[in-house]
């Protein structure tokens, strides 16, 4: 059985370069997102550090696999289980406001659980913090 992407939009009040700064930055990441050591070059390897859980040390390694600014940045993620996962943000501008596009693919019967969580998480915790970091500046 195929295991829908996680999808989400949100609408920025804020221009496009200001949105950028903060997706596709180490700071504007931590500010929304988790802990990271990102760096915006392609190819480069990062972690993202959340909460510890069981076993496993709540890091999430990921590699920089498109970078178009300030357009789209996409990003492999592992860890706890996780293999294969994909994070595309993509976003557009008009009018002043930017549409921000998430797609957090790669999913699995076996991970179904864990998507379900994060699609969660994605719409009721990153996207809102988001959303106030953005529109606060």
């Amino acid at each position: 059985m195929l295991v829908p992407d996680i999808k989400h939009h949100i609408t920025l009040h804020a221009p496009i370069q200001q949105v950028w700064e903060t997706v596709a930055t180490s700071a504007g990441l931590a500010s929304w997102l988790m802990p990271n050591t990102f760096v915006p070059e392609l190819g480069a390897r990062f972690t993202m550090q959340t909460s510890p859980r069981g076993e496993w040390d709540g890091t999430i390694a990921c590699e920089v696999v498109k970078l178009e600014a300030p357009n789209l940045l996409a990003f492999t993620w592992e860890g706890g289980g996780l293999t294969n996962l994909l994070v595309t943000i993509e976003l557009t501008e008009q009018d002043g406001k930017t549409e921000v596009s998430l797609v957090h693919s790669g999913w699995t019967e076996s991970t179904k659980a864990i998507r379900d969580m994060l699609d969660h998480g994605w719409v009721h915790h990153c996207f809102p913090r988001l959303a106030a970091q953005v529109e606060a500046s």
